[in-house]
């Protein structure tokens, strides 16, 4: 086609206005020109459609359409691609061997452990030493104070290795200690009396260890045959200081065991109490008619009592007189109701136990069972650590149930 010279530049304007609208510009311009051309571009710097080989030199470029009344932005989103990365499975991952130093696996460690004994520590006479293993050697000491109705509280807070220990005997409430320390390559156990009589601990102690597989000779002293309750403290020094011990006249002995109940001295209504329950303050509890004396009004009262100290001994005395010849019904009966109350109210264990064995006492004399008590036995007879409160809970139940 021939065109005259003087139509060539709108012919070329009309060309690169059609090029621009039907391929946006996405070539970065670099110029001072307005708008881009991808003839200046080489055949090698080109992909299919157009498009340049590379990224960075694509940008958004702006083109303004005559139809359009506000300028229009084109762009292309391109994802870059991610290398493939190799799956490695477990077979071919790297061995990696730990090292811990003794030190650390020490302080890692959490087995049971007990101090070692100072080597300024004296031993007493009230220790000995075995070569059980830690953990058997508390179970041992656990089934030993299960079996003598002690009850435990594993001070954890003084290193794991002190049992506070608690138990009633001999008309007494006994507070002592048990140490265990790690002696070269066997354990050493102590045992420390706190409170309570010592002549009847001795006895407690003999008891206690007598059962233990991890003490070889028992500890202590061994009770007398025959004795009272309370092995060698069968006459109670109160009664003793007091001379009332072989006196005809039971109201020279009512009035010397009221007046020590009575004292305002604290340690010597305890000491009249513990005498309460011993054998021949028991006699002073009825008259020749069997009626109920003063000392028997008093042990009662004491009975209701808030202070485990002082409940034990006039319970154990309770259980005592309920056992001579005697006691009657009507006393049986008003005795059972207070110390049914008693069991009932009171958060010892020690108070429970000896408040239920004059419970059985009471009955065997003719006092109904309290019903309000069953819930109380049904539950010492499972949920309670202490065996002779076990078996005496257990017996009740059997009774009430038949």
């Amino acid at each position: 086609l021939f065109c005259p010279p003087s139509c060539l530049p709108v012919l070329l304007g009309a060309l690169l206005l059609s090029c621009s609208m039907d391929r946006p510009a996405l070539i970065r311009n670099t110029s001072s020109a307005s708008s881009s051309s991808l003839g200046s571009m080489a055949e090698d710097q080109l992909v299919a459609g157009g498009l340049p080989r590379s990224l960075g030199a694509m940008a958004p470029v702006t083109a303004e359409f005559p139809e359009a009344s506000e300028p229009v932005t084109r762009s292309l989103a391109v994802d870059t691609p991610i290398a493939d990365l190799a799956l490695v499975g477990p077979a071919d991952l790297p061995r990696v061997a730990y090292i811990v130093d003794s030190s650390l696996k020490d302080s890692m460690a959490v087995a049971d452990s007990v101090p070692v004994l100072p080597v300024y520590w004296s031993k007493s006479r009230m220790s000995y030493t075995t070569g059980m293993a830690l953990p058997q050697l508390r179970r041992d000491l656990e089934q030993g104070f299960a079996r003598e109705s002690i009850t435990v509280e594993d001070s954890r807070g003084q290193g794991s290795n002190v049992y506070e220990c608690q138990c009633y005997a001999g008309q007494s409430l006994h507070s002592f200690s048990v140490h265990l320390y790690r002696d070269g390559c066997q354990h050493y156990v102590e045992l420390n009396h706190l409170d309570g009589c010592r002549f009847a601990f001795s006895s407690v102690l003999y008891s206690l260890t007598s059962q233990l597989r991890s003490c070889a000779a028992p500890l202590g002293r061994k009770p007398r045959a025959g004795a009272g309750p309370c092995g060698d403290l069968a006459v109670p020094p109160a009664l003793q200081r007091s001379g009332v011990v072989g006196v005809a006249e039971q109201e020279r002995s009512m009035n010397a065991l009221v007046g020590l109940v009575e004292a305002e001295d604290e340690a010597a209504q305890v000491q009249g109490l513990q005498a309460l329950a011993s054998a021949p303050a028991r006699e002073l509890f009825f008259d020749a008619r069997s009626s109920a004396t003063r000392v028997a009004a008093l042990a009662l009262a004491q009975v209701a009592s808030e202070e485990p100290a002082r409940q034990l001994p006039a319970v154990d005395a309770v259980a005592g007189a309920a056992q001579l010849p005697g006691a009657s019904a009507g006393w049986a009966r008003k005795a059972m109701d207070v110390v049914a109350e008693a069991v009932e109210e009171t958060e010892n264990p020690h108070v429970r136990r000896e408040g239920l064995r004059a419970v059985q006492a009471l009955a065997k004399r003719g006092a109904p069972f309290p019903k309000r008590l069953v819930d109380v036995v049904e539950s010492e007879s499972r949920e309670t650590m202490d065996l002779p409160c076990q078996h005496l809970a257990r017996g009740l139940l059997q009774a009430c149930q038949a």
